[in-house]
């Protein structure tokens, strides 16, 4: 899940043809609007509102879906988008900035690089060293799926009652877990993040 918040949903609203990439966008949210947050016990301990991000404020959901509704956008300005292109270059002068692949050189005002945890443009900017990835000694698990895989669960029914989405988190030392709802309660999504156990990488 991505979250866009409202200082930039604000912006998205106002694009296209009677908001549509707002209506697009509203058409692919997560409706929840609170953290629901317990201990690693399952004892509840407090609910914490998510101004910004909630429902009519501004857009949580797949990132892939609502990358789609930014895409769909960038096609109705009609501007040339250059897809699977491998940068080999980032350079920067005093008056542009641009990038090379596929041997040639294209410029702009600016470079807006996202381009992972092995980034080529943060290197870049930060210079080789700082540029480095580094283990912050955690990993995260992440997962995605239908809600109706859950109907012969009755452990897990609560998650996918209703049609209001939800979000739930359970914190513990060194450890928490977002369970959360999409598409009105159809879809479910989770997010582990854990201390690296370097043993179990060996086996």
């Amino acid at each position: 899940m991505i979250g866009v918040t409202a200082n930039a949903a604000q912006i998205i609203a106002k694009w296209g043809p009677d908001g549509i990439a707002d209506k697009e966008m509203r058409e692919k949210i997560c409706t929840f609007s609170q953290f629901s947050i317990y201990d690693w016990k399952g004892e509840f301990l407090l609910t914490q509102d998510l101004p910004g991000v909630a429902e009519g404020t501004g857009y949580m959901g797949k990132r892939g879906e609502l990358l789609e509704v930014l895409c769909r956008h960038v096609e109705r300005l009609g501007i040339e988008v250059h897809r699977g292109k491998r940068i080999t270059e980032y350079f920067e002068t005093d008056t542009e900035a641009g990038v090379v692949y596929d041997g040639q050189r294209y410029t702009a005002d600016a470079v807006l690089a996202c381009d992972g945890v092995n980034s080529m443009a943060r290197r870049f900017v930060l210079g080789a060293e700082a540029g480095k990835p580094h283990p912050s000694g955690y990993a995260t698990f992440r997962a995605w799926f239908d809600a109706p895989q859950l109907k012969d669960d009755p452990e897990a029914q609560w998650l996918v009652e209703g049609t209001v989405d939800r979000s739930i988190v359970f914190i513990g030392p060194d450890v928490h877990c977002i369970f959360g709802t999409g598409n009105n309660c159809r879809e479910v999504s989770w997010v582990l993040t854990h201390v690296v156990c370097f043993s179990c990488l060996f086996i």
